[in-house]
């Protein structure tokens, strides 16, 4: 991105830029005040952004109102450390909705110097949706499960299942 403060190491950066557009997953680059300075392909389609955009036409509303204050916690310190961080949030989706995804950051680090943060999202909506979906048959239809603590050569029931044997 133009003018940003590590527009001077865009040429150490395009080599990384066009393997990324290949990666699996979305993936993104901002600066130490965390602004975004660019964004992977895969993420441009799954948000709708177009090739090219500025700072004028970026806003943080693509993560769901609910989740911001967590997301701008958890991403400041980790400025504050300079340590990397992950999360799950609601990010928005070309569609308008709204799809969970699995958040990660790490620090950028250019000849020792703290340039800001790379990170990458990944889609998680259908299994934590799906998830969601069987605990709720699982308290409605009163079905329980049980846990075996391998480590431990513990084995643990839900109260559905100690309600099923009467106990």
């Amino acid at each position: 991105m133009e003018g940003s403060p590590l527009s001077s190491t865009s040429s150490l950066l395009e080599p990384f830029h066009l393997t990324a557009d290949q990666a699996p997953a979305m993936m993104w680059i901002c600066d130490v005040e965390a602004r975004p300075i660019w964004f992977n392909k895969r993420w441009r389609d799954f948000t709708g952004m177009p090739d090219s955009f500025t700072l004028e036409e970026y806003s943080a509303d693509h993560i769901h109102p609910e989740d911001i204050q967590h997301w701008m916690r958890l991403h400041n310190e980790a400025l504050r450390t300079q340590g990397p961080y992950s999360l799950e949030y609601r990010m928005r989706h070309k569609d308008g909705g709204f799809r969970w995804v699995l958040g990660s950051g790490s620090p950028l680090y250019l000849e020792g110097v703290l340039k800001g943060y790379m990170g990458s999202c990944v889609d998680i909506h259908d299994g934590k949706e799906g998830l969601d979906q069987l605990r709720l048959m699982t308290q409605v239809g009163k079905l329980g499960g049980w846990n075996w603590d391998i480590v431990n050569n513990s084995i643990s029931w839900t109260d559905a299942v100690y309600g099923v044997h009467g106990m």
